[in-house]
């Protein structure tokens, strides 16, 4: 009987020495192989040039209405201003809608909210890509 037990006791501290040891030594193994993929990552994404993408960012302005407003009307107009010769898109859940673009770059929508929050995307589409603005608008059918 003393022989199974000193045997038991020997056996629990080598499994517990060899689990303390894979306990110390895991974070680094995890760690190493972590770098290795975002290295990999780093190397197969292709930068997008710093002149495109200046070119494409800051050409979208939303000017009406503001983010987070509340709405008690269920068509809701949109206006902005872009870069002279883009496409605009507007989204919401329910609705999409092509906005004209004036000479002058300002554009105008129209898009049907539903009850309660509507998020709104609009798009603005050139040669050298799209830009996006996302906002949300709470239509209310009850007069405030």
């Amino acid at each position: 009987m003393k022989k199974d037990v000193i045997a038991a006791v020997v056996s629990g501290f080598i499994l517990g020495g060899l689990v303390a040891v894979a306990a110390v030594n895991l974070p680094s193994i995890f760690k190493i192989s972590t770098n290795n993929t975002a290295e990999q990552t780093t190397q197969e994404t292709i930068p997008i040039p710093t002149s495109i993408e200046a070119e494409i960012k800051e050409n979208l302005e939303i000017t009406e209405p503001k983010d987070e407003s509340i709405v008690t009307e269920k068509e809701l107009k949109i206006t902005g201003r872009t870069k002279t010769g883009d496409a605009v898109l507007v989204e919401s859940e329910s609705d999409i809608s092509e906005a004209k673009v004036e000479n002058d770059g300002t554009f105008t929508s129209s898009i049907t909210l539903t009850e309660g929050g509507n998020q709104i995307i609009i798009y603005s589409i050139n040669e050298n890509g799209e830009e996006s603005k996302t906002f949300t608008v709470y239509y209310t059918s009850d007069k405030l």
